[in-house]
């Protein structure tokens, strides 16, 4: 189970670019998301691709979200206290994105060992 007053909220614009969204995790942790809200800031359509790095391999995308004018998509819509992590990261993994219009995407987590 998790405690939700735990949880750490931060919020990043999704670059055009792909880049780095989030610090790495850190040696013998692990980062467990458990909450995605993306939203379109825009009159534009988006396309945003959430990916996993894990040095030194090429990221991955692990999740694509489609997006339409001033659109928001949250997963889950309600954080219960037996939600399952959406997103696991190793030690010395983190998050990138990328996307096509004017985007921010909000995620849920908490690192533990």
């Amino acid at each position: 189970m998790i405690d939700k007053r735990g949880l750490q909220s931060k919020q990043y614009t999704v670059p055009t670019t792909e880049a780095d969204i989030g610090t790495v995790v850190e040696a013998n942790m692990r980062r467990y998301i458990y909450r995605v809200k993306v939203q379109e800031d825009s009159s534009n359509v988006n396309r945003v691709d959430l990916l996993k790095q894990i040095p030194p391999a090429e990221a991955v995308i692990v999740d694509r979200f489609r997006l339409t004018s001033h659109e928001t998509y949250i997963d889950p819509q309600q954080l219960t206290e037996d939600a399952l992590p959406l997103y696991i990261l190793e030690a010395g993994c983190h998050m990138r994105a990328v996307g096509v219009g004017d985007a921010s995407i909000l995620l849920e987590y908490e690192d533990s060992e």
